[in-house]
């Protein structure tokens, strides 16, 4: 996995302007939690911002990122399955498992159906 360089660069500014240049590629997943967004990081740490998730939506998705879930963004890279049941959950590499709506269920089993064999 390739880091560090300008084109995986995202800079977003805190509540206090403090501009915080991040990485997409050691991002696991952005949710939205309790009026804030949080920024999970592969090494675990955790950045958390006042901006919506709509707005880090809209810097991820170039980068490839899928909104799961009216609160969660995920990195792709970091996807291990999808459990099915009732409500489906995304099974993330850092050991967690977030709600994936009905409707990209379908969405993230073809993604990795296709990275198993990309």
């Amino acid at each position: 996995m390739k880091t560090g360089t300008l084109s995986n660069l995202i800079v977003v500014s805190d509540s206090n302007n403090k501009k915080h240049p991040i990485d997409v590629h050691v991002v696991v997943k952005v949710k939205a939690e309790e009026g804030m967004t949080k920024v999970y990081f592969y090494n675990h740490r955790i950045l958390v911002f006042d901006k919506s998730i709509k707005e880090f939506e809209a810097l991820l998705s170039p980068h490839g990122f899928i909104k799961i879930h009216r609160s969660c963004i995920i990195n792709p890279a970091y996807l291990e399955g999808v459990k099915p049941g009732r409500i489906a959950m995304a099974r993330l590499s850092d050991d967690t498992e977030e709600p994936v709506s009905r409707e990209i269920r379908k969405i993230l089993s073809t993604y990795i159906i296709e990275s198993m064999y990309s």
